[in-house]
């Protein structure tokens, strides 16, 4: 089910469903929680969070 999402023009074919959860048309879906877990993992993880100047 995920191997389709390799392919650049599937996996731009991304929603998002009422929960805010990543889905796509073949059904695959990612838990937003799964995501940051992986993310998380990985020792290059950076988050930013744009700071708007007032």
């Amino acid at each position: 089910m995920l191997e389709p999402l390799r392919e650049e023009h599937v996996f731009a074919q991304v929603t998002l469903d009422h929960f805010g959860a990543p889905t796509w048309p073949n059904g695959a879906d990612w838990a937003p929680d799964a995501i940051y877990k992986e993310l998380k993992t990985k020792s290059d993880y950076r988050l930013t969070i744009p700071v708007e100047n007032s």
